[in-house]
């Protein structure tokens, strides 16, 4: 008679051929795919079998608080940098980069999803296969991000791209979602989704936001909104702002102030500002403060510099390495004079070690250089339509949004509206209010529709 722990173990066995044979066999498109999923079969593997460690719960938490620090500062760059500079490493132990981050952000993985057959490695180096070719299992695992989380996420970094589709190819201006990432819900707290509106007669397309939650699970009330009415709002109250703070003297009272933020027939719904965030930025005017500085760290061009030299000798030196690598396995096999395997397998690791030492060290100057530029080309860019947007805002009484978002680059306006803000909140269609990247807030009281 079997002991109860023997009969234990062959289950537990039993139950892992069948979670292989399952995987192996109703996934399998490919071989070469199999290889690539190991680490996601292993996870699901140990959530099948009910096994859980620590290690898990601390790669859980690394991935929420990457979510986190995504969302706050909006930067894959600035995340590999923080991450590195408090001690978490990857799960391969080496030092964090943006693709690395990236990545992370970006696997339905870590939304409950499974993705088999996804890349092609039937060559030296892989490629994405074609999104119909994918297999996709919803709702396969516990996830540790939300979909929609994750969905908010793939707008905000395609935001990012300032509108190019990749190397080599034309520049995009269509469908740039100039308020996506920047507006919340006021009912649920939730993320509002961007999406393109009905081209109008004149060929403007215009982009409605609603609220994530109501899309996904259909319970939070709150209504759409429209560029046709948010754009308008928001540029025409940080343009009466501008002008607000370059007249501000010691006679202006706050009621003047408010008068002034007010300024436009955008605004004849607002009954008045709340009074303690008008009165925190009336407090900061009278102290000369300026209410949309914008700071941004400088380059060290001289370290930056020496860094990439060195990655540049140091690529072409593996390529040579590599190069060798694939000659001596060409002389072991198919050389006229036969080399022994003995003298092979040492000569190869030579090779392989020194490899590793150029890998090592390319590692180490990809994290220099995310470290040492620190103005990213999105810091660069938002700097850039800052400066662009707030000269064109304060030469402008009024601002008419369509013809002003004509004549300018959308990308500019976005990159713009990202360096100042960092929220609108919307209620039923109305800007409730807007948060400043200063962390000064101003909410909007609206008038009672009779």
């Amino acid at each position: 008679m079997r002991k109860p722990a023997k009969k234990a173990a062959d289950a537990v066995t039993t139950l892992k051929a069948a979670i292989y044979i399952r995987v192996s066999t109703q996934y399998q498109v490919d071989r070469a795919s199999l290889p690539v999923q190991r680490e996601e079969l292993i996870n699901y593997a140990k959530y099948a079998l009910d096994i859980t460690d620590s290690i898990i719960e601390d790669e859980a938490q690394v991935v929420l608080h990457i979510y986190d620090l995504y969302e706050s500062v909006k930067s894959l760059t600035t995340v590999a940098k923080s991450l590195n500079e408090k001690g978490v490493r990857s799960r391969t132990g080496k030092p964090w980069n943006p693709t690395t981050v990236r990545t992370m952000l970006t696997n339905p993985f870590y939304a409950g999803t499974y993705r088999y057959n996804y890349r092609d490695e039937s060559s030296k180096s892989f490629t994405v296969k074609d999104k119909d070719e994918w297999v996709l299992v919803l709702d396969h695992h516990p996830a540790i991000v939300t979909p929609e989380r994750q969905e908010i996420i793939a707008v905000m970094l395609q935001s990012k791209q300032r509108g190019w589709a990749g190397a080599g190819m034309t520049y995009q201006r269509k469908n740039i979602h100039i308020f996506a990432g920047l507006l919340k819900c006021g009912c649920c707290g939730y993320t509002m989704i961007a999406s393109p509106d009905r081209e109008r007669s004149d060929g403007w397309r215009p982009s409605v936001y609603k609220c994530s939650r109501q899309r996904r699970f259909g319970d939070c009330d709150n209504k759409y909104v429209s560029d046709v009415t948010l754009g308008p709002f928001a540029l025409n109250f940080i343009a009466n702002l501008i002008r607000a703070s370059n007249s501000f003297g010691k006679s202006t009272s706050i009621e003047t102030l408010e008068k002034k933020l007010l300024r436009g027939d955008m605004f004849s719904q607002v009954d008045h500002i709340e009074r303690p965030g008008l009165e925190e930025l009336y407090t900061h005017l009278r102290s000369g403060f300026d209410p949309l500085a914008f700071e941004t760290r400088t380059v060290d061009a001289a370290e930056s510099g020496a860094a990439l030299q060195e990655r540049d000798l140091l690529l072409s030196e593996k390529r040579r390495l590599e190069r060798a690598l694939n000659r001596l396995k060409s002389l072991f096999l198919y050389g006229e004079e036969a080399m022994a395997e003995k003298d092979y397998l040492v000569e190869r690791k030579q090779l392989m070690d020194a490899l590793e030492v150029k890998d090592a060290r390319l590692e180490e100057l990809e994290a220099e250089v995310a470290s040492s530029i620190t103005m990213s080309d999105e810091e660069f860019m938002a700097k850039a339509s800052y400066f662009i947007l707030s000269q064109q805002l304060q030469d402008k009484r009024f601002v008419d949004y369509e013809k002003f978002i004509r004549k300018i680059d959308p990308q500019i306006v976005k990159d713009f509206l990202n360096s100042v803000v960092t929220n609108f909140c919307i209620i039923n269609g109305l800007t409730a209010s807007i948060l400043f990247k200063n962390g000064l807030e101003v909410q909007f009281s609206y008038k009672t529709q009779e």
